[in-house]
């Protein structure tokens, strides 16, 4: 069976694939939470994000001998 996009925009990957790369169990088989709080979920994101690209520039700073100040 080759690797299909089906109707709904599904992918359906080769077993043969799907073996190879260890990607047995579907995803559904997990119970997903609905999101009932946008606002705090997109304010999670946002902060989980700034995180990282704080992270990465006093990473950048520190391999350049230079020292970030940092905001308010």
């Amino acid at each position: 069976m080759p690797n299909v996009v089906g109707e709904r925009f599904q992918i359906t990957i080769d077993k043969q694939v799907r073996e190879q790369l260890g990607i047995l169990k579907k995803y559904t088989d997990q119970p997903i939470e609905p999101i009932t709080d946008w606002e705090a979920y997109f304010d999670r994101a946002w902060a989980a994000r700034a995180a990282e690209i704080e992270e990465v520039l006093e990473a950048d700073s520190r391999r350049h001998g230079t020292q970030r100040r940092k905001r308010g």
